[in-house]
């Protein structure tokens, strides 16, 4: 019997700055933090130095845009906050649109993120993914990756774990969480979910995966953040007979 060497990295999902007197409980764990908004961004960059000593940040979620300028716009205002913080990735749901259409302006962009060595995450939050998004990611995996938000996906369990599958390397971070009879954010050990997060775990370890689990509760279960953590590192570093 022995340990498995392994490229998960488990941590959480905080909002700024709702999340703000978290952030101390959550001594050392790895941490997405979340911003509604620009305004938010912003205070961050002015506020967050002190704290960011007591976690580790490794992704910034940016909020939603609507079309291409406001997205540029964004990136231009994230990039250097991100790389002052030294995050890697920045996570940003993809907007409705054509993505062939705007290929040329994002490679353009890629250029730019790989100049800042941060990698931007497109984040799947529903069952209709963009095959020109998946070719642009093909195409600059340096740049542009994948995170997905499981429990949004209507998905068996085992159509979900052959998306993963499928998606392999193009896939970063796996936003966690459980859900029942139409409410979303619950403990992925919450008895009641739909999705079972062990068999998740183990396939990952089987694929050699290098991923970043982070749990993404609603607020009345982040109090639980610590103690499920300790149970995914359990499952991460599980013995291999």
């Amino acid at each position: 019997m022995s340990i498995t060497p392994t490229r998960l990295f488990p941590g959480c999902v905080l909002s700024w700055p709702r999340d703000r007197p978290l952030i101390p409980w959550l001594h050392y764990e790895s941490i997405e933090m979340a911003f509604p908004d620009q305004d938010s961004l912003n205070d961050f960059y002015v506020s967050g130095e002190d704290l960011v000593d007591y976690i580790t940040l490794v992704a910034f979620r940016l909020p939603p845009v609507s079309d291409l300028k406001r997205f540029s716009s964004l990136l231009e205002n994230a990039l250097p906050i991100a790389k002052d913080y030294n995050v890697s990735f920045l996570i940003i749901d993809p907007w409705q649109i054509a993505f062939d259409t705007i290929r040329e302006r994002l490679l353009e962009i890629a250029d730019l993120l790989l100049e800042e060595k941060i990698c931007l995450c497109w984040n799947i939050r529903n069952d209709d993914i963009s095959v020109s998004l998946i070719e642009l990611v093909k195409e600059v995996p340096e740049a542009y990756l994948l995170s997905i938000d499981l429990p949004y996906l209507k998905r068996t369990e085992d159509t979900l774990l052959h998306l993963i599958m499928d998606l392999g390397e193009l896939v970063r971070v796996l936003h966690m969480s459980n859900s029942y009879l139409g409410h979303k954010g619950l403990p992925i050990f919450d008895s009641r979910g739909s999705l079972d997060y062990g068999s998740i775990i183990r396939l990952l370890k089987a694929l050699d995966a290098y991923c970043f689990l982070l749990l993404d509760y609603a607020d009345e279960y982040k109090h639980l953040y610590r103690e499920d953590l300790l149970k995914v590192k359990e499952y991460i570093l599980s013995p291999v007979v």
